[in-house]
C-alpha cells in the first residue's frame, strides 16, 4: 500500500470494473433506444451520467441501468442479484475478474491491490505504567497494523515517535527517555497513517522526580463496573468537581467490570465509561473478585492482565515484584503499593507480603498509600468479621504495613463509603476495638475538630477508607466501631496531596462532598 507521505492521508479505492461499467454507458449515449452490447440507457433522454439511477430517471423513462448486460432492466439490479448471469460487479482488485463479493479479504491473495482502507480505533488510547521517564499509551484496532506513537511538546509539532514493528490490533508502546513532570501531547496510528490525536484532548504528563513536593490529586473508584447510570452520574460529579484541575493519577479498587471481568464488559463499564480520563492520566488497578472469575493471578492470564500493562520490575518505582499481581509506584513524595487481595498467597511468609515489607523498607517516601479490594475493617454489604480473605487482609498485611509508617488504606467490595478514625494495632474482629488502638478519634477536619497529625516517621496511626459505592449502593448495617462515618450513598474519593498535607474527600453523584479529612506531617 502506498501513501503520500509517512503519516499522510490514505490513497483513494480504485474501482477498475466500475469504470469499465461507465465507458460502456457512455458509448450507449447516441439516442432515446440506442444501446451498445446489451447496456441501455437508463432514462431514455440520450444523456448519460455517472450516477444516474432509477430514482433519478423513473419519471422519465422508468427504466433503470441494465447491470447484467442482459438486455433486462429492473430497479432493484445489483452485483448479487444479477452476477449469475452476468457478473458485471465491481472489480476491486483490478484483475480483470470480477465478482459478486469480491472485496480485500477475498481478492487480497490474486491481485493485492484492495482499497487502502485505515484501520480504525475501537478502544483506547489508554495510558499505563507512567514513571518520571517513561509511559505505555495502548489501544485496540479493528485490523492488524504496526503500531506508531507520535509525541512533543505541541500538539501541532509531534516530532518524536516511538514504534512498535509487530503486526496486531492490540497495540502496545512504551515511550523511554521523557522529561520528569512534562506534559506531552501525542497521536496515534501505523507507519502509513494516523488515527486518533494530535489536537489539545491527547497529552499525558510523566510523574514528577521521587521525592518532589508537588500538588498532586487522585481519583479513586471503588466497584465502578456496573457500565449504568448510577457510574455515569459518579464520573459526572467528579468530572465537575475537577473541572480543569483535571487528574494526575487514578485508582480502581477492584469489581472494575460486572459481572464476570470479561473482556466485553471491560468494555461497556471501563473503556466506553472513561474515555477522556483514560487518555490523559495513568490509571493503577486492582483485581478484584469479580474481575477474578474471568482472570488467574498466578498464571497473570485474563481479561484483567490482558487488559493492563503493570510494573513488574519496578518501572514505576518501588521493589521488583516480579509479577502483574501486585506491584509498586512513586508519584511526587507519594509511595503507592497495590496487592491482590483474592487470588495471590496473603500468608505473611508468602511471596506476596514478602516482597511489600522489602518494599516498605526500601522507600524514604513520606505518604504511603496502600490499597486493594477486600476491605479490613467493614459492616456494609460484606462483613469482615466473618469473611476470610478481609480478616486475612487485617491479620496479614495490616502489622507489616502499619510498621512502615503507612498513611491510608484504600479498599472496596462493600458498596457503601466507609472511612475510619486514626487506627493502629487493630488485627482482630470489631468487638476487640479498644481505646488504645484509636490515635484520634476526631473527624480528621482543619475546620472541625482539627487534622489527623502524623508530625515524624515514628508517629502512629492510619485512615482505612471503604470506598465501594461508585457503581451501586447496598443495605446493611454500617455499624463498624472503627469507623467515624459510613454511608450508603454513591460516590468516589478524591486526594489531593500537597507536600505535607493530605486531603481526602468523598464526593457523592451529585456533586456534594459529604465526607472530608486531612492528615498533616508538619
Amino acid at each position: 500500500m502506498n501513501a503520500s507521505s509517512k503519516w499522510g492521508p490514505a490513497r483513494p479505492m480504485v474501482v477498475m470494473g466500475a469504470a469499465a461499467m461507465i465507458s460502456l454507458l457512455l458509448a450507449s449515449c447516441q439516442g432515446d433506444d440506442a444501446s451498445i452490447g446489451s447496456a441501455r440507457i437508463s432514462c431514455g433522454d440520450g444523456v448519460c451520467n455517472v450516477d444516474e439511477t432509477c430514482a433519478s430517471c423513473a419519471s422519465d423513462c422508468g427504466a433503470c441501468l441494465d447491470s447484467c448486460g442482459d438486455g433486462v432492466c429492473t430497479a432493484d439490479e445489483t452485483c448479487t442479484s444479477c452476477s449469475a448471469d452476468c457478473g458485471l460487479c465491481p472489480d476491486l482488485c483490478g484483475d480483470d475478474s470480477c465478482d459478486a463479493s469480491e472485496h480485500c479479504s477475498t481478492c487480497e491473495a490474486d491481485c493485492g491491490a484492495c482499497p487502502d482502507t485505515p484501520a480504525t480505533v475501537t478502544r483506547g488510547p489508554y495510558l499505563q505504567s507512567g514513571s518520571t521517564s517513561s509511559m505505555v499509551i495502548r489501544w485496540r484496532s479493528d485490523e492488524g497494523t504496526d503500531s506508531v506513537v507520535a509525541y512533543g511538546a505541541d500538539p501541532t509539532s509531534l516530532t518524536n515517535v516511538a514504534t512498535s514493528a509487530a503486526t496486531a490490533t492490540e497495540h502496545q508502546v512504551r515511550i523511554d527517555g521523557l522529561a520528569a513532570d512534562t506534559r506531552y501531547y501525542y497521536a496515534i496510528g501505523s507507519s502509513t497513517s494516523p488515527l486518533v490525536g494530535a489536537d489539545d484532548d491527547h497529552f499525558f504528563a510523566t510523574a514528577p522526580q521521587t521525592g518532589a513536593a508537588r500538588p498532586t490529586r487522585i481519583w479513586v473508584l471503588g466497584d465502578s463496573g456496573t457500565a449504568n447510570d448510577n457510574a455515569r452520574s459518579v464520573r459526572d460529579a467528579y468530572d465537575s468537581f475537577t473541572g480543569s484541575r483535571g487528574t494526575d493519577l487514578w485508582l480502581m479498587l477492584g469489581d472494575n467490570a460486572y459481572p464476570d471481568g470479561t473482556d466485553d464488559e471491560y468494555q461497556e463499564a471501563v473503556f466506553e465509561m472513561y474515555p477522556d480520563t483514560l487518555r490523559n492520566a495513568v490509571l493503577w488497578p486492582t483485581l478484584g473478585n469479580h474481575d477474578g472469575h474471568s482472570a488467574e493471578s498466578a498464571s497473570q492470564t485474563g481479561p484483567y492482565y490482558d487488559i493492563f500493562t503493570l510494573p513488574t520490575a519496578a518501572e514505576a518505582g518501588g521493589v521488583r515484584s516480579g509479577t502483574e499481581a501486585y506491584y509498586a509506584f512513586d508519584y511526587g513524595n507519594v509511595h503507592f503499593v497495590c496487592l491482590d487481595s483474592y487470588d495471590s498467597d496473603p500468608d505473611p511468609s508468602g511471596p506476596m507480603m514478602t516482597w511489600m515489607e522489602n518494599d516498605l523498607a526500601a522507600t524514604a517516601q513520606p505518604w504511603i498509600v496502600a490499597f486493594w479490594h477486600h476491605p479490613p475493617y467493614t459492616k456494609g454489604s460484606h462483613d469482615s468479621n466473618s469473611e476470610g480473605r478481609l480478616e486475612d487482609m487485617r491479620e496479614f498485611a495490616l502489622p507489616i504495613l502499619e510498621a512502615y509508617g503507612v498513611d491510608l488504606v484504600l479498599s472496596g467490595h462493600s458498596h457503601s463509603y466507609e472511612r475510619s478514625m486514626l487506627l493502629n494495632a487493630h488485627y482482630g474482629a470489631s468487638n476487640t476495638l479498644t481505646g488504645s488502638m484509636i490515635m484520634d478519634s476526631g473527624d480528621g477536619q482543619e475546620g472541625g475538630d482539627g487534622a489527623y497529625s502524623k508530625p515524624d516517621s515514628t508517629a502512629e496511626g492510619a485512615v482505612y477508607i471503604v470506598a465501594g459505592s461508585s457503581g451501586k449502593t447496598s443495605s446493611a448495617d454500617l455499624d463498624h466501631p472503627a469507623m467515624y462515618i459510613s454511608l450508603a450513598e454513591l460516590g468516589s474519593v478524591v486526594l489531593d496531596v500537597d507536600g505535607a498535607r493530605l486531603e481526602a474527600t468523598f464526593l457523592d453523584d451529585s456533586g456534594s462532598v459529604l465526607d472530608s479529612f486531612t492528615i498533616r506531617k508538619d
